[in-house]
């Protein structure tokens, strides 16, 4: 029974490569009748050790959760028997396109639903924010308007109570300042939502978009410390590397607006908790929305906890996503490719896997 190879192009968390490892393995008979998969990962960011692995694979796929290492001419001469490479997510900045090209190899680009749930779930955090929603949540099923002295009215189409709570500082985010750091997958479709909400975004990432991107998402490139001082919401969307560790910092904190907001949906890692809690407790930054910690599941004594201007979600951005929503492109293309059919998704032309051997 002929097996086939699946090669990510770099380690993923355990859970997910166990949960794709799962999915293939338990639909490849469904799907192609007759063979077998294997799924591979490099354990380290050494090259040598994924183009060891290359060199017997059939299928190449980035992006599992994200996508560090870049894909270039000499990782295709490497693997001489894929026959397509699929980006999970349609950034492909990393990934030399016409080395591909050139060697007849079939680059693919799959919209990622999970890139879309952590863009909302960031959003939903941005506006939340601004318009003090959980503040006027708790007033409101706390009957704060008691202790204002409010009686309630039976409204009409000319009386009731406006902001009956006394909810101050609500804000709107039209016409403010986004920034973005990280202008991958999750922070590119961040920029195309506040786009429609009429929002001018900047953004700092280690390779900046191309001006057609930059049209598309509606965003222009700024130097990191532009980011830091001019964001009216600062959302993190970078990975967790030994370089951006605490790069949200007590410096980097001092360069904000006393008024502007932190939202971070990427990594916990990220962010210098204790000097994030001193900027919010000394008034210095007016408020942060977390799904991430350094510890998780988050201890409740922890002291951002604790402060009435943070919001808090237990790391579920990405949304709960069935697994055959994540994988079930790759799997298809795979199949497409042994039965010689169009793929789904090539953005290089080359509309059919590559014959080898």
């Amino acid at each position: 029974m002929p097996t086939l190879r699946v090669v990510m192009a770099e380690k993923t968390p355990d859970h997910y490569f166990e949960e794709m490892d799962e999915f293939l393995h338990a639909n490849i008979g469904q799907t192609l009748p007759g063979h077998e998969v294997e799924l591979a990962e490099p354990k380290s960011e050494d090259k040598a050790e994924l183009l060891e692995l290359l060199k017997d694979a059939d299928f190449l796929v980035l992006g599992g959760a994200g996508q560090r290492r870049p894909i270039d001419r000499e990782t295709f001469e490497g693997a001489p028997k894929i026959r397509f490479l699929q980006k999970l997510g349609t950034r492909h900045h990393q990934i030399d396109v016409d080395g591909a090209t050139s060697l007849g190899l079939p680059v693919i680009v799959e919209p990622a639903p999970s890139h879309f749930g952590v863009a909302e779930h960031a959003f939903a955090m941005l506006l939340a924010l601004s318009k003090r929603l959980f503040e006027a949540d708790r007033r409101v099923k706390d009957g704060y308007y008691e202790k204002l002295g409010i009686e309630p009215v039976k409204t009409t189409p000319t009386e009731y109570h406006y902001n009956y709570t006394g909810v101050e500082g609500i804000g709107s985010v039209y016409g403010k300042t986004l920034g973005i750091i990280g202008l991958g997958d999750t922070g590119a479709e961040l920029a195309k939502r506040a786009k429609g909400f009429g929002m001018r975004t900047i953004y700092y990432t280690r390779h900046p978009a191309s001006a057609d991107e930059e049209r598309e998402f509606g965003c222009t490139y700024a130097p990191l410390e532009t980011v830091f001082r001019e964001s009216d919401f600062l959302s993190l969307h970078a990975s967790h590397t030994a370089e951006t560790q605490d790069m949200v910092n007590a410096e980097t904190l001092a360069l904000m607006k006393p008024t502007a907001y932190l939202v971070n949906t990427a990594r916990g890692g990220l962010v210098d908790e204790e000097a994030l809690y001193d900027a919010l407790k000394g008034g210095r930054l007016a408020g942060a929305a977390l799904d991430v910690f350094k510890w998780e599941p988050t201890p409740k004594d922890t002291p951002l906890l604790g402060l009435p201007n943070v919001i808090a979600s237990p790391h579920i951005a990405v949304g709960s996503l069935p697994i055959p929503g994540r994988f079930q492109g790759t799997l298809d293309n795979v199949a497409r490719a042994v039965k010689g059919e169009k793929l789904v998704g090539v953005i290089n032309g080359l509309e059919t896997a590559r014959t080898v051997g």
